[in-house]
């Protein structure tokens, strides 16, 4: 039966360690935080890469805690020799574990050094496509054009590949426009090339019939834009094309099916 000399004995020896123990823990911790931000922002400042400083300002984060976390150990007079011998026994059960994790980990080291896209960049992966926001250990942040968040896990990405819509000047617009039969081609392309220098920062553009399809010409209307401008000149484009068919003579083709009725060729029904 433990007695009370006992117990104050246990407590006058481990409530001050443990007292200790979190306070050492909850300073570091603390001052970890302010040296990633005050590092972070110096390495900003001199025009790091902010796309392998996110990426390593994470990895420095977590061992500098795992330090701090030993340091604290040590404090409860936990011995390091068997704490170091439990770790290396369990590296091989935690790594089959962390299979995951550490293939998101190599994903996350391709990603930086190869750097096929940056910070800012719009990319395509994985089902999904937004702005990237930050490449951590394990994930990367994208921000949706609808204000949506999305993590990806890095060994996604690096395996399945991407899409960057960023990295060069200018972007191609491709736009189909189908036309009926009865239109006029040289008016035609006279109208779309009137349509397209309108738009501001259009060059190299191109008109061209690309296609006889079943309900009329297919036209391809094609320029080149810078990046930044390509939706909201893409979507101009789109409201200003039917009013100025329409203004010209020229109609906008569909698909339909036309139906001869017999003994009349002259009777003829539409749908």
């Amino acid at each position: 039966m433990i007695t009370m000399e006992q117990i104050q004995e246990l407590l006058i020896n481990w409530v001050p360690r443990l007292l200790f123990f979190l306070i050492v823990l909850y300073v570091g911790f603390f001052l970890i935080k302010r040296f990633i931000n005050l590092l972070a922002k110096r390495l900003i400042v001199k025009k790091v890469d902010l796309t392998a400083l996110g990426f390593f300002m994470s990895i420095l984060n977590y061992f500098l805690k795992g330090i701090v976390i030993v340091i604290s150990l040590s404090i409860l007079n936990v011995p390091m020799a068997s704490l170091t011998a439990v770790i290396g026994a369990s590296t091989l059960s935690i790594g089959l574990a962390l299979q995951g994790s550490l293939a998101n980990l190599a994903g996350g080291l391709v990603l930086v050094t190869t750097q096929p896209f940056k910070v800012g960049d719009y990319i395509e992966s994985d089902g999904f496509g937004g702005t990237v926001e930050e490449i951590s250990v394990l994930t990367t942040r994208l921000n949706t054009v609808d204000g949506k968040r999305v993590v990806i896990p890095n060994s996604n990405i690096s395996s399945k590949g991407l899409i960057n819509y960023s990295p060069n000047a200018l972007r191609r617009i491709d736009l189909p426009v189908l036309l009926t039969y009865e239109a006029s081609i040289e008016k035609a392309k006279s109208v779309f090339q009137g349509l397209i220098e309108e738009i501001e920062g259009a060059e190299r553009s191109e008109i061209l019939l690309t296609k006889l399809a079943d309900s009329g010409y297919e036209f391809t209307l094609r320029f080149w834009i810078p990046t930044p401008e390509y939706f909201k000149q893409l979507f101009i484009l789109n409201e200003k094309i039917s009013p100025a068919l329409e203004e010209a003579g020229l109609e906008l083709a569909y698909p339909h099916l036309q139906l001869v009725t017999p003994g009349d060729d002259d009777e003829k029904i539409q749908q």
